[in-house]
């Protein structure tokens, strides 16, 4: 789902291709919030995913960092 965005990640930086920012910027979030609007649960599943992802691709990267970037936000 995250190849529709207008704001997509590039990998294996993790940065929005659009705007620079690190993936998920804020506009990417207001777009995944929308789309999953009636799937929150589905929404914290697809970022868990992609935090996965991005763990592994950038592997000097803080966790924390991480689930803040990747998940915190889908509460």
């Amino acid at each position: 789902m995250t190849a529709e965005l207008r704001h997509p990640p590039t990998r294996p930086s993790w940065d929005c291709a659009t705007c620079g920012q690190p993936w998920a910027c804020h506009p990417a979030r207001a777009e995944l919030r929308e789309r999953y609007a009636h799937d929150p649960a589905g929404l914290a599943i697809h970022m868990s995913t992609q935090l996965d992802r991005a763990a592994r691709e950038i592997p000097a990267a803080d966790p924390n960092d991480l689930y803040e970037r990747f998940v915190a936000w889908t509460r």
